[in-house]
């Protein structure tokens, strides 16, 4: 008949409780070091997510979500590409092809069965070149048809030529002259300028700016 004797530390523990002392613990190994993320959120003050899993049903959805919009991105430069092919053989029919059909068979008017009527409209356009402009408005003012030349004033400025700005303006309010004076910037420029404030950490207003955080997917085929 075997006997299961105590330990040496069972012994140990059984008189430390017989003289009133705590037992021995049992020795601990020493805490792995933590990790540079670990330690990074410990001095921030907050715990580490826990690193789980990814789900591979919510990955599934995210690759064939991908895949959508690629798929749908070929389609509407396929569709964008029709588009600029039709509208050419459009005007290729409606400029070229049946008028000189029209000519040729003596027609002026001409029936579908399925009751459409096609006819051939006679008139002018024009497209004053750049060798003939001057000559061209010179005409139109002389004959009292100079309210046809519209005029878009536009002066470009840098940045540094406020003073110039302010002069021109003062003039041209002297001159009574009636200008739209808008003022706005460029959105990609605005874009730009707002990502490099906030990367930078800048105190920008973001209230002001109406800055909010955007995800785009962008795809790059090769």
């Amino acid at each position: 008949m075997s006997m299961n004797l105590p330990s040496n530390k069972q012994i140990d523990d059984a008189w430390a409780r017989v003289q009133g002392k705590r037992p021995s613990r049992p020795e601990q190994k020493p805490a792995a070091p933590a990790s540079l993320m670990d330690q990074m959120a410990q001095d921030a003050g907050i715990s580490a997510p826990a690193a789980t899993a990814p789900d591979t049903g919510r990955m599934k959805l995210l690759a064939d979500a991908v895949q959508k919009l690629s798929k749908v991105q070929a389609q509407i430069a396929q569709a964008e590409q029709a588009m600029a092919a039709l509208k050419e053989t459009e005007k290729t029919l409606a400029t070229k092809t049946i008028p000189d059909m029209f000519d040729e068979l003596g027609m002026k008017k001409f029936s579908l069965t399925n009751g459409t009527e096609v006819s051939v409209d006679t008139g002018f356009a024009s497209n004053i070149s750049s060798d003939h402009q001057l000559e061209a408005f010179a005409w139109l003012s002389a004959n009292g048809h100079d309210g046809l030349i519209k005029h878009d004033l536009t002066v470009k400025l840098k940045r540094n030529e406020q003073e110039l700005y302010d002069d021109i303006k003062k003039d041209l309010q002297i001159l009574g002259a009636d200008f739209n004076d808008k003022e706005y910037i460029h959105p990609q420029s605005l874009k730009a300028f707002v990502n490099e404030q906030m990367n930078n950490g800048s105190d920008i207003p973001q209230d002001v700016f109406g800055v909010y955080p955007i995800r785009v997917a962008k795809l790059k085929t090769k």
